[in-house]
This record gives C-alpha cells, sequence and structure tokens, in this order.
C-alpha cells in the first residue's frame, strides 16, 4: 500500500491530490487545516483538503478547524461561498476515517463520480449546513459517527441544473449520532432535515435509505423541509435499532413525517437524558479520534441551541509561517511542519474560577472560594493583531489590542482581556476569567455550557457602566418553541423557566448571576461578577 504521510499545522493552506494510486492511504492523523469560506480579509481556505482522481483512497485523519460565521443568516453565509471542510471527487471507494472537524458550512462533500463511499469514526460539530452532502446522490455508508450541532445531516438534493437519477442507489447509516442545530435561516431560528432530499422531483430520485442502530436528535419540531422526512421515509428498504428523539418539551405536530418500523420516539427529558448518555458513551468509546487530539467527556445540554454567535474570525496566535502544504515524497522521514506556539514570555496564570455550591435549591450560589487575581499580560501586549481572535482548544492567555476586538475562547480554562476598544468577548467553554478594559464591551453567552458548573464557570472581573452581558442566544424556556428572553427577578428562583437572579456573596466578594430555563428551582447557568455589582436589566441583552 502506497502511504502518504502528512503532519503539523497547514493554516489556510490546502491540501489538493489528485491521481494518487489505488487504495493509497494519507495519514494525516496529526495534521489540521483552516476551513474558512470569508475572504474579506485576505485570508480563506473555502476546501482546504481535496482528494481528487483517485480511487480507494483512504483519507486518515486529522482535524479541520472552522472559521464559518455559524450566527449570521444562513444565506450572507452561503453567499460568501459554498464550501466544505472535505471534499472527495472522482474517487470511487474512497474512506473518510478518523476526522475531527469543527465549525465549518459542510463537513464533508462526497462530489462527482465516487460511489462506494464510507465515512466513519467522524466527530463533527458545529456544521452551519451539511454534515455529509451526497447531492449526486451515490451508494456509500456513513457509520459509527458523531454529528453533533448541524443545521442538516445527509443531503441527497441534487442541483436542478444538474440532475441525477439516483433511485437504483443505496445509502447506509448504521451507529450515526445526528443532533440538528438551531440558527438563523430567512428570519427564523430554527433548522433543516435530518435527510434533504431533491426539492424538484418530489423524492422520485431518492436513493433507498437504511437506517441502523442510529441516534437522530432534533431541537424545532416545527423545522424546515418537513417534506424531506416523508420522501426519506418513504424509500426506507431498512430500518432496525433506531431512536428518534425531540429534545424540545413541545410535542411533535400531528402532522410531522413519523418513521417507520424500527425507529423508537421520545420527547422531552426523556429524550435529553437518551442523547447525553449515548453521546457520552460514543466520545468515551473513541479516546483518540483526530490524532493527538483527545477529547474529553464534555455533554452539552441539547436542548439549547447551540450557536457560536461570534463573527467569523482567523487564528492568529501563530506568528506568519510558511504552511504551504509539503509535496509528497513517501522517500523521506516524517515532516514536522507545525508553527511555534506564541510564548508570551509571562508567568503561569491560575485561571480557575470560584466552585459553585448547588446545595441551594432557590439560587445558584458560590463557595466562598475568591480566585487569585491572575498577573496578565499587560493590556499593551497584544496575543493577537486584527480584530478578530478564536481560541485553539488549550488554557490560553488572550490580551486585546486597541481595535475593536471579538474574542471566542473557544475551550480551555482560559483568561482573557479584551485591551483598548469596545469589544465582543466569549469565554465559550470552560472556567474563564475576563477582562473588558476599557471601551464599552459587551460579554456574550450564547448557550448554558459556556457558563455552569459541570463545565466551569465564568468570572468577569471589571464589569462597568458602559459594559453589557449578552444572554439573547440563551434559550430561557425550553419548555417552548423558538426562542424566549429571560426575566430578571427578585430573590431566588421559583420554579418558573426563564428567571434570572443576581445575588451578592459577601463571603466570597462576587456578585453571582443564575439563570433557569425549566421548571425546578435550581439554576442551569451561572456566572459570577467580581465586587459587589449593582446591575439591572439595561446591562443586559435578555
Amino acid at each position: 500500500m502506497n502511504v502518504v504521510t502528512l503532519t503539523g499545522d497547514y493554516g489556510y493552506s490546502p491540501y489538493k491530490i489528485s491521481g494518487l494510486e489505488a487504495g493509497t492511504l494519507i495519514d494525516a492523523e496529526t495534521a489540521s487545516w483552516i476551513h474558512d469560506n470569508d475572504d474579506t480579509d485576505g485570508k480563506s481556505s473555502p476546501y482546504p483538503f481535496m482528494v481528487y482522481d483517485s480511487p480507494g483512497a483512504i483519507l486518515d485523519g486529522g482535524r479541520i478547524i472552522g472559521n464559518i460565521d455559524q450566527t449570521s443568516a444562513w444565506r450572507s453565509v452561503y453567499d460568501l461561498g459554498n464550501s466544505a471542510g472535505i471534499r472527495a471527487e472522482d474517487s470511487p471507494g474512497v474512506v473518510i476515517r478518523d476526522w475531527r472537524i469543527t465549525d465549518t458550512w459542510d463537513a464533508i462533500r462526497v462530489s462527482w463520480n465516487s460511489p462506494d463511499f464510507l465515512i466513519e469514526d467522524v466527530w463533527v460539530s458545529d456544521a452551519r449546513d451539511d454534515a455529509v452532502e451526497n447531492d449526486r446522490l451515490q451508494s456509500g455508508t456513513i457509520r459509527d459517527s458523531l454529528f453533533d450541532g448541524v443545521f442538516a445531516g445527509l443531503s441527497i438534493d441534487p442541483s436542478s441544473s444538474s440532475p441525477v437519477d439516483g433511485h437504483n442507489e443505496t445509502v447506509t447509516l448504521e451507529g450515526v449520532l445526528l443532533r440538528l442545530q438551531l440558527s438563523s435561516y430567512n428570519g427564523e431560528i430554527t433548522h433543516g432535515s435530518f435527510i434533504k432530499t431533491d426539492s424538484a422531483t418530489d423524492g422520485e430520485v431518492t436513493p433507498n435509505l437504511r437506517f441502523i442502530d442510529n441516534v437522530f436528535a432534533l431541537e424545532d419540531v416545527n423545522h424546515r423541509s418537513y417534506r424531506s422526512m416523508f420522501d426519506a421515509w418513504d424509500n426506507t428498504i431498512e430500518s432496525s435499532g433506531n431512536f428518534f428523539l425531540n429534545l424540545s418539551d413541545t410535542p411533535l405536530p400531528s402532522d410531522y413525517p413519523m418513521p417507520p418500523a424500527g425507529w423508537t420516539i421520545l420527547q422531552g427529558q426523556e429524550a435529553r437524558d437518551y442523547w447525553q448518555n449515548a453521546r457520552t458513551e460514543w466520545i468515551n468509546a473513541h479516546p483518540d479520534d483526530a490524532g493527538s487530539y483527545v477529547p474529553d467527556s464534555e455533554v452539552v445540554d441539547p436542548s439549547v441551541p447551540d450557536v457560536d454567535t461570534s463573527a467569523p474570525v482567523i487564528d492568529t496566535s501563530k506568528p506568519d509561517v510558511d504552511t504551504s502544504a509539503p509535496a509528497i515524497d513517501t522517500n523521506k522521514p516524517d515532516v514536522d511542519t507545525s508553527a511555534p506556539a506564541i510564548d508570551t514570555n509571562k508567568p503561569d496564570v491560575d485561571t480557575s474560577a470560584p466552585v459553585i455550591d448547588t446545595s441551594k435549591p432557590d439560587v445558584d450560589t458560590i463557595t466562598p472560594v475568591t480566585p487569585d487575581t491572575p498577573d496578565v499580560p499587560r493590556a499593551s501586549i497584544a496575543t493577537f493583531s486584527g480584530t478578530k481572535f478564536k481560541g485553539d482548544g488549550a488554557d490560553e492567555i488572550i490580551v486585546g489590542n486597541a481595535q475593536n476586538n471579538t474574542i471566542d475562547g473557544k475551550n480551555g480554562d482560559d483568561t482573557i482581556r479584551g485591551g483598548d476598544g469596545d469589544d465582543i468577548i466569549r469565554g465559550n467553554d470552560g472556567a474563564d476569567v475576563i477582562w473588558g478594559d476599557a471601551g464599552a464591551d459587551i460579554f456574550i453567552f450564547t448557550r448554558l455550557s459556556d457558563s455552569r458548573d459541570s463545565y466551569g464557570v465564568d468570572t468577569i472581573m471589571d464589569f462597568t457602566a458602559g459594559d453589557r452581558i449578552n444572554l439573547s442566544m440563551i434559550d430561557a424556556n425550553r419548555s417552548m418553541s423558538s426562542d424566549q428572553a429571560f426575566d430578571l427577578v427578585d430573590g431566588g428562583f421559583t420554579g418558573a423557566p426563564g428567571e434570572l437572579t443576581i445575588a451578592y456573596d459577601a463571603a466570597s466578594g462576587f456578585t453571582v448571576v443564575s439563570g433557569n430555563v425549566d421548571r425546578d428551582p435550581e439554576a442551569e447557568f451561572t456566572f459570577m461578577l467580581a465586587g459587589n455589582v449593582a446591575v439591572s436589566e439595561t446591562d443586559f441583552m435578555l
């Protein structure tokens, strides 16, 4: 077997290869690429990994790290450029496996003349459009994969300008966990369908479909593309051991296209619990996905829109380097092309946030453990250029500059300073410690797991007049469809969803902000403000 080995961070330099010997293995286990369809800043990479005319090629990943806008209207993001993290074309029998793909448009696209494809052991999260696009209606198998937070699942919807008939083909989904995620589409907050079928022929060209041991989860029972699911079920030739989950507390409408035999339907809390358990089991069973990247066992709350409201950002955490893809030479040893990490020459930082004590049912309180004030780099020592920055998943020190910055810490327990300017800062996952510094700053939380006891509680160290806290992307009442706003209430929770409380804990010296999104009297969301801070409804974007 011919083997091509790729290592290191390719950044915005795409890897494109064609004419490989049949059955060639491309080992990209320790390599990564950036996926970006917005070239307004002079940088883009709409197709970071492309393989052409290579029958039976095995694409063994590898990470695709997207900078695709996850919050603007679907059409406006599409108009920047149709794109995909991985694209295979004229490669029958191609195998795509062991990839970790995040924040993309389409995650994987199997394009022209690539029948009998196999996609397996792939973890996709935050795909703005399709998890897998197979619009040429080719036979293939998708198995043992986690698609966690995508607008649509499998697209088998050919363009009207290049029609194709797939009714004699068969697509198999086996052991696939697929969660549809809310985002902006034509003025609505909704998502697409699990299976997106041909929109011009009423499903007449739809391939045969086999569903075995899958878990499909939706968040909006009134989602777009109802008709597609009628077509999908009508073309099902095998179905067994599957679960269909309605993660909301709104029952499926009477006219919803219900799945055929072989599917168990769960709704509400029972569905949410099942999804969390299934997701955890999948992650624990795949500890070494994407090579050196070892995912944690975090389980997001799937009933809440997992929408990244930061604008598409450029990873400038690395100095300019030549990230061009290495030429293929199997007679040479592997070469590490990763760029050097930034050395800020600063001491280690204790970014641990105070521990949450949830023993009291009426309000999410804190154990009086005051975090050390980190000796972070001065605001004048920026750790990136430009206006936008997204973290790389590690515990980072991120310092903005004099411009109006948009900062997303991503994973890890980060220490973030906005610097000068009117900044938009999201700590994202982990226990983050955040300063806005000068300017009128916005601290944004887009999902419950951005700041809660089980995921890490964020602390805002310098909230002052003129700053605002944006909670508008969190659905405050998950018992209702669409997106509900929080109501600021006095005292503790009453058990009504959508309540937001504020309480000063004198022992620790922190003001605790807690939100409740269901009908129990406990908080699902908590963050802290350093000091006894007098905040009112005008300080929030609810």
